[in-house]
């Protein structure tokens, strides 16, 4: 199979229900799309349901050390409102509680709501916006802590991606108010078959470095952050996606055309996964600067262009030392999550 890294012309370029209050909202949420509040209907109920909400986060490996995806901050009833500004929230109530946070579910799920999952194991109801823009609440109800700590045991992973879920579309969604290059998009609808929605707080850095076929995009630090295109001519690209080490030797060499780097090849780690609703292959690792030897994280997705014989590489990195990456690659992948190709 031959293969040829090659660049068209280029431009410059379950949940049960959705209950919402009436009362509509005007202030946006604050904070990270990181944290999460959790209320729960008394501190006897946190203490025996945290070993459950602590199994919803998982935890990525950036250059050695782990972060959290997510990190939760503890509400008991009689501190329910500190939580209302936080970007995600979830409410554990047992029915039997009574008190402040049976009122507050009371205020925001139908009468016939609660009585349907009272009569039964009870369950879990997914608000937006319940009390300001860009916030996205998860209700969990149930008349005792055991079928509480039941729901969330079972729904694990079903309310880890649901968060991850309406992140995303939120960061999209204020990307587009704060504006994007809309010449881009349509430049390279014109002449590259795809688009991607980059803000305006990033710039055009590189385009065919060196005859390199790819193109590179910029938040300038610190932190820095990247998002980089190449592009992989192939005869199959199911056979290409397949092989691993093609991919990465595709990585190394974008990286070094653009970043003047060397990808550190024990780092690496693959998975699959779906980018804009299309399959991709994951690639990520870490990067050294062969300049100055300072380095980061990276992530990387490979797609197949569905109207040409050809992949897309394309790669996230930040450099931010001392610093959390957690939140710079969740902002990223929103970027690229507008991926779409021409028709």
């Amino acid at each position: 199979m031959r293969r040829v890294l090659v660049l068209p012309i280029l431009i410059l370029l379950f949940l049960t229900g959705c209950d919402k209050p009436e009362s509509d909202s005007i202030i946006s949420a604050v904070g990270s799309y990181g944290d999460v509040a959790i209320i729960t209907s008394s501190e006897q109920l946190q203490q025996r349901l945290s070993p459950e909400f602590e199994k919803i986060y998982s935890e990525e490996i950036f250059v050695l050390k782990k972060e959290k995806t997510l990190y939760f901050r503890y509400f008991p009833a009689k501190h329910w409102k500190n939580a209302r500004n936080y970007r995600n929230i979830i409410i554990a109530l047992d029915w039997n509680d009574g008190g402040k946070v049976q009122g507050l579910v009371k205020g925001m799920l139908s009468e016939e709501r609660l009585n349907k999952l009272l009569s039964g194991p009870g369950g879990l109801v997914t608000i937006k916006d319940p009390w300001y823009r860009n916030q996205f609440a998860i209700v969990v109800v149930a008349n005792s802590a055991s079928k509480l700590k039941k729901i969330l045991k079972d729904k694990n992973e079903v309310i880890s991606r649901e968060i991850y879920k309406s992140n995303m579309e939120r960061m999209m969604s204020d990307n587009r108010k704060r504006g994007f290059h809309k010449d881009v998009v349509a430049n390279y609808k014109k002449h590259l078959g795809l688009s991607i929605e980059f803000p305006l707080d990033y710039r055009q850095n590189q385009i065919m470095p060196d005859g390199y076929k790819g193109l590179e995009w910029i938040i300038p630090g610190p932190p820095t952050r990247g998002i980089s295109l190449g592009w992989i001519e192939t005869d199959d690209c199911k056979l290409a996606l397949e092989d691993r080490v093609y991919l990465a030797e595709a990585r190394s060499e974008l990286g070094k055309y653009l970043h003047s780097e060397t990808i550190v090849m024990s780092s690496l780690k693959w998975g699959n996964e779906k980018l804009a609703g299309i399959d991709a292959v994951r690639l990520s690792g870490s990067w050294v600067s062969d300049e100055v030897g300072v380095g980061g994280p990276f992530k990387c997705y490979f797609v197949s262009d569905p109207n040409k014989n050809q992949i897309i590489c394309i790669d996230l990195l930040v450099y931010a030392p001392d610093k959390e990456k957690m939140e710079y690659f969740r902002k990223m992948r929103s970027v690229i999550e507008t991926l779409s190709f021409s028709k």
